[in-house]
């Protein structure tokens, strides 16, 4: 079983919408991607922002919070 809370939901459209409005960045391919985890996305917020991994490990974390 899989506790990340991401990975969780990624198949609803709303969430991923969510995930669009908080990080614009994020690209339609990157959301249509299949089976995504907590960890994708923490890279792609590295990669589009320029976070460090802590950074963008507790940048997810409150995105999670939110949910």
């Amino acid at each position: 079983m899989n506790d990340d809370p991401i990975h969780g939901r990624w198949k609803d459209e709303g969430f991923r919408s969510r995930l669009r409005s908080t990080w614009g960045r994020l690209t339609d391919e990157d959301l249509g991607r299949e089976n995504a985890d907590r960890d994708f996305v923490i890279d792609k917020v590295r990669e589009y922002y320029g976070y460090s991994r802590e950074q963008a490990d507790e940048l997810v974390r409150d995105f999670e919070r939110s949910l």
